[in-house]
């Protein structure tokens, strides 16, 4: 892993930021993108109080906007010949029905359709790695409550957070389904588990006393799985597949639809074709 360069969203905190520690310690490049700048380069500071030589970088992004994807993919374009791993690790739940300025409903944008631009973007620079480039999508177990409605993705017509939330982490598996089909191309999904973090913060009632019932896991131990997918030999890893606890597991039916998953894709692609993208 030394000198790879490795891409991270939602990394300041939580398991992101545990990951990014841990592959820190390898010897890679780690490429931040963060809508806090300030706490991005707080991960850096702390990561050099252990490891020195940690390699750290940083770039403005924010998911809940559209343009702010854009240009940071363009600045990754223009200042990294090479991508190694892509890491989609940001995410929340969002209790109440809300819209980004790019008018699509939060959860789906932020879960989903900004990782998604963020990829499409960055995919001709990743195929041109020819040693073995890696896409990791975190998603979630609760990709099992799914209940995906083509024809009202954004949720127009009936929102639900918890199914919304499943929705956009079954889209993150169906993509990762998708990309692996590409030559070249290793891609993985993941459940990290029932995590100790900032997720939920941001909403009352159950979801804001999410991340502080007792049998929750450490950040620490969660990240063990996207780092075990972002530096294990290749040949040990199935491409496409679905990990927990760094072993290989399934997915719900509909996470290995493969219809399904043609279908979400073709739709993200129009969705963000509406909006000049």
């Amino acid at each position: 892993m030394i000198d790879k360069t490795i891409l991270i969203t939602g990394a300041t905190d939580g398991i992101g930021k545990a990951t990014a520690l841990k592959l820190a310690t390898f010897g890679s490049k780690i490429i931040m993108l963060s809508r806090n700048l300030e706490k991005s380069k707080a991960v850096e500071i702390e990561s050099k109080k252990h490891y020195p030589d940690a390699q750290f970088e940083h770039v403005y992004m924010d998911l809940a906007n559209l343009v702010t994807v854009k240009a940071a993919a363009e600045q990754i374009l223009n200042a990294y010949p090479t991508i190694d791993v892509l890491i989609n690790n940001a995410g929340g739940i969002f209790t109440k029905k809300e819209k980004t300025i790019d008018s699509f409903e939060m959860g789906l944008q932020v879960n989903h359709l900004a990782h998604f631009l963020l990829i499409k973007l960055l995919l001709p620079r990743i195929l041109e790695n020819k040693d073995n480039p890696r896409i990791i999508n975190v998603s979630s177990d609760l990709h099992k409550v799914a209940k995906i409605n083509l024809k009202d993705l954004n949720m127009d017509l009936s929102f639900s957070s918890w199914t919304q939330y499943g929705n956009a982490k079954l889209m993150n598996i169906l993509s990762s389904k998708i990309l692996s089909k590409k030559e070249g191309l290793h891609a993985y999904s993941l459940h990290p588990g029932v995590v100790r973090t900032s997720f939920g913060a941001n909403n009352s009632g159950f979801w804001g006393v999410f991340n502080k019932l007792p049998f929750m896991t450490s950040p620490e131990e969660a990240a063990k799985t996207p780092v075990y997918l972002a530096s294990q030999e290749i040949s040990k890893l199935k491409n496409g597949g679905y990990y927990k606890k760094s072993t290989l597991t399934s997915s719900s039916n509909a996470g290995n639809n493969e219809k399904l998953a043609e279908d979400v894709w073709k739709l993200s692609e129009e969705l963000l074709a509406k909006k000049g993208y």
